[in-house]
């Protein structure tokens, strides 16, 4: 059991750290004030990454799949024990583990290009 628990939390881990998609693509063509620059939105930082991390895994010590229908895309694809997981069946073994989680903690965190 601990090890589908370490499998799940590299899972979710792996999902929010690539689960970023492209940068929307820029179809204002409307310039109401040519002398307002804005920065460019940058990569995530490692207190948004860590808010996304604790929020995951909150909501797996609570088995809160209502939170996961949301987090995980449709095409997320997992594995456990050798199986192929689809995201259905992510949430069902969410929904359904018997992990007893009473707390977790991080340390030394670090955002790598």
């Amino acid at each position: 059991m601990k090890s589908l628990c370490v499998i799940f939390l590299t899972v979710v881990g792996s999902a929010a750290f690539f689960g970023c998609g492209a940068p929307a693509a820029n179809t204002n063509t409307v310039h109401a004030n040519a002398n307002t620059v804005s920065a460019p939105a940058g990569p995530p930082t490692v207190q948004t990454l860590m808010a996304l991390e604790t929020a995951a895994f909150d909501a797996f010590k609570n088995k809160d799949v209502n939170y996961f229908q949301g987090f995980l895309t449709d095409k997320f694809v997992g594995s456990a024990n050798g199986r192929r997981l689809d995201k259905s069946a992510m949430i069902k073994m969410i929904a359904e583990h018997k992990c007893d989680i009473k707390s977790f903690s991080f340390a030394d965190e670090k955002l790598t290009n």
